[in-house]
């Protein structure tokens, strides 16, 4: 019952880019106001407390503009995002003179 065939245009090819439009809406009940929709202010909020931090994520409520944040990592050591390209020292600069 199968063909031998080849499926028809299975020899084309397609470069996809994709690209982010915005941060995503968060439903949320606001604590200042009944409405559930907020959006990301783009910031975080890292705290630190002996050898361990908290991030959150700040969010914003789109009808009273109240800002409330949601865990993100909660007590993890920093280690944790050591990354390379990070902690690499950089070289000083001289002003020119």
């Amino acid at each position: 019952m199968s063909s031998s065939r080849p499926i028809r245009g299975a020899d084309r090819k397609a470069l996809w880019v994709v690209s982010e439009l915005g941060l995503p809406t968060i439903v949320k009940i606001c604590v200042s106001c009944p409405s559930t929709r907020h959006r990301p202010t783009g910031k975080i909020r890292v705290n630190a407390h002996h050898k361990l931090l908290d991030v959150w994520l700040l969010i914003c409520c789109d009808s009273c503009g109240r800002t409330s944040k949601i865990p993100v990592r909660r007590v993890v050591s920093p280690d944790a995002f050591a990354c390379p390209c990070l902690w690499t020292p950089r070289p000083a600069t001289t002003p020119p003179f």
